[in-house]
């Protein structure tokens, strides 16, 4: 695969993850959620948790031509990071203040 296919592909995924993200010739762009989704005037964009996705795909494809240790170590710890922004999101739900300016 070229560079330019890699770099194609990796577009694809972060498209996948969400519409505000890309990956076009080295460069990532994202458009990040501003206001309450289903607020009146707010933004649409992604969330930290779809950037935290994205990251592990790019790193998952660099473990894949370039695979050692340290590439594990950190897709592990960017896994577990995206858990506790998960733990974090329904821990707010259960206790009614998601998506709200409430601790």
């Amino acid at each position: 695969m070229t560079p330019q296919e890699k770099l194609s592909q990796l577009n694809e995924v972060g498209q996948e993850i969400h519409e505000a993200i890309t990956f076009e010739n080295g460069k990532l762009t994202w458009q990040l959620q501003v206001g309450h989704p289903n607020e009146e005037g707010s933004v649409s964009g992604c969330f930290n948790t779809h950037l935290v996705d994205f990251v592990i795909e790019l790193q998952q494809h660099y473990q894949s031509i370039m695979p050692c240790r340290e590439n594990a170590l950190v897709i592990t710890k960017l896994e577990e990071a995206r858990l506790w922004l998960e733990k974090r999101k329904m821990d707010r739900e259960k206790r009614g203040v998601l998506q709200t300016d409430k601790a």
